[in-house]
Parts: C-alpha cells; sequence; structure tokens
C-alpha cells in the first residue's frame, strides 16, 4: 500500500505523487476523524495511539522519506535534505487543513483544492532542495 516506484516521474511530480498518497483521506475519506478519535483516547487507552503511529501515521511519512531518498539518489535533491522533517510537514499539512475547513469532504472544489495543496506543497520543496554546483554558505569579503 505505502511502496511507490516513481522513476519514472519528473522529481517534482514524484514529490507531488507522494504528497498526494499522504493525504489520510487518499484511502480512507473518514481517515481525519477516526484518526482525532483514536488520538482522543490517547490517555484512556494509550495502544490505540500506538495502533494509529504504526498503521497510519509511520507509513505515510515513511513513504515521502523514501521518495525524497530516491530523488537524492538521482541528483534532484541536495545533500544534508531533512527527509523526515519535510515528510512530517507535508502530513501536517493535512491536518491543519482540515482544521481550518480548507478541504472538506464532497465539496465540489475539494480535488482542485488538494490539488492545489500538494502541488503548492511540492513547491516548497522545488527548486530549493535541488543539488547545486554553486558554493554553498556565504561568501566572505575582503
Amino acid at each position: 500500500m505505502y511502496t511507490l516506484d516513481l522513476s519514472e516521474l519528473e522529481p517534482r511530480e514524484a514529490l507531488v505523487e507522494a504528497v498526494r498518497r499522504l493525504d489520510p483521506t487518499y484511502y480512507n475519506p473518514d481517515a481525519m476523524v477516526l484518526m482525532g478519535n483514536f488520538a482522543g483516547e490517547a490517555i484512556r487507552t494509550p495502544e490505540l495511539l500506538e495502533i494509529l503511529r504504526k498503521h497510519a501515521v509511520e507509513p505515510r511519512v515513511s513513504l515521502v522519506e523514501n521518495v525524497l531518498a530516491q530523488l537524492w539518489e538521482r541528483g534532484a535533491v541536495r545533500d544534508g535534505l531533512d527527509r523526515h522533517t519535510i515528510a512530517t510537514l507535508c502530513f501536517g499539512s493535512y491536518f491543519a487543513a482540515f482544521y481550518r475547513k480548507e478541504s472538506r469532504r464532497g465539496s465540489p472544489r475539494r480535488s482542485s483544492r488538494c490539488c492545489g495543496r500538494r502541488s503548492q506543497v511540492a513547491a516548497c520543496q522545488f527548486p530549493t532542495p535541488e543539488r547545486s554546483s554553486r558554493r554553498r554558505g556565504p561568501r566572505r569579503a575582503g
């Protein structure tokens, strides 16, 4: 479910596709509410939160981390890119949109909004993470 071969896609399109699949509602339209219910029970039933992490969060975040690793191997992203942080931020963007009511299930504009979000999230990564032959760091005067 969470493995993906994107070697045929351009780097930006590969990241957009990975971020699309990161969306909790990609596989289940009720996922945001279900995840919230599991998290809400964490105090009384911590094993539910662990199930959520193991089966819903980590596989999705790992998918984006793995795609970024593949892009690094292709020379499409810079050395030292913090794949974990980027994947976590991408995952969190869906929750922020949900809580801000920016993505509503059944909304006629949902598809274009989600597509826009994926592209916007990917745009935050490209072209910045690309490898560059330019000198890194600030230049010193003198």
